[in-house]
């Protein structure tokens, strides 16, 4: 943008179509730019690049979100999307231990609460409402079907990096209203 910027003064007051030239091209180059800096950032937030690292961790971990919208009646069950603070635990390392404590995270989860309790409890959850929810995250599902959406890019795009299928609205406590 400020090469443009310099070639347009440079090109003097007798040449404003190439002076356009070079303010449009150069904001092509901006939008293309950020464009391409906030889809790296919407598919590597620091929920998935927490959920990469410990890959090897088996098992349900503690997570600490507030609700973006309120809970969603679907065919299968309850329909949440996280705003993730914190998870617990922090990291695995290679021997089965963990770091003891929640750590502060950032990032967006899906997850799908099943089981009889889900539809009774899901006037508990409201948007903003902060819950505390024990899941097993994992990355969504990629079809390779030819002229089948890709999911995981669409959830992205929205913020969510991660899913869960939640066995029962039991595994969920309302944190703060």
């Amino acid at each position: 943008a400020l090469l443009a910027t310099v070639a347009a003064l440079a090109s003097g007051p007798d040449s404003a179509a190439e002076s356009t030239v070079c303010i449009v091209a150069g904001a092509i180059l901006v939008g293309v730019s950020s464009g391409t800096d906030a889809s790296a950032r919407a598919h590597h937030s620091p929920l998935h690049e927490w959920f990469d690292a410990n890959r090897s961790a088996a098992g349900p971990v503690l997570v600490r979100g507030r609700l973006r919208e309120d809970a969603t009646l679907t065919g299968n069950g309850v329909l949440l999307t996280l705003d993730v603070r914190e998870i617990e635990p922090c990291d695995t390392d290679g021997h089965g231990s963990s770091a003891r404590g929640p750590c502060a995270m950032r990032g967006g989860a899906r997850l799908s609460v099943i089981g009889t309790l889900a539809q009774r409890a899901m006037g508990e959850w409201r948007a903003g409402r902060e819950l505390l929810v024990a899941a097993s995250l994992r990355e969504p599902t990629v079809y390779r079907n030819p002229g089948m959406p890709d999911e995981r890019r669409a959830l992205a795009r929205r913020g969510v990096a991660l899913v869960s299928s939640v066995k029962s609205a039991a595994m969920i406590d309302v944190v703060s209203r």
